[in-house]
């Protein structure tokens, strides 16, 4: 996201207060994900009450109507949309950028060694986390 706002001309500020835009990419992994979600919102508000606020990644996408309804929160921008933000905050149109992630998605096959003597099971990773907060 970062490099797309550079690439249009924005560039970082040395502070949340000294921002026009701020962009918060959120998790909603547990309730203590959006809570942590709802305080930085809350915080980026306080510290600069006229930037302009864009809550994006999963909080977005999973809470849009609630996160477009905190005080100070300008666009909400889910994963879908994530890659257009430039575009989004220059454009300054819709407030609420969340497309369908529900639809359902083949996955290749993972191979997995056999297992032969029957007192273990073979480990298979379902999902990974993220880090992008």
């Amino acid at each position: 996201m970062r490099g797309a706002l550079e690439a249009a001309g924005y560039e970082a500020a040395a502070s949340r207060a000294d921002a026009g835009l701020v962009v918060l990419n959120t998790c909603t992994v547990t309730a203590d994900a959006d809570a942590d979600a709802r305080q930085a919102i809350y915080r980026a508000r306080r510290e600069n009450p006229n930037a302009r606020i864009v809550v994006a990644g999963c909080f977005a996408q999973r809470a849009p109507e609630e996160a477009a309804r905190l005080e100070g929160v300008t666009w909400v921008v889910g994963n879908t949309h994530k890659h257009m933000l430039a575009e989004i905050v220059q454009s300054e149109t819709e407030r609420i950028l969340v497309g369908d992630i529900s639809a359902e998605r083949t996955f290749a096959g993972v191979p997995a060694a056999p297992v032969s003597d029957g007192r273990t099971r073979p480990n298979l990773k379902v999902q990974d986390g993220c880090d992008c907060r």
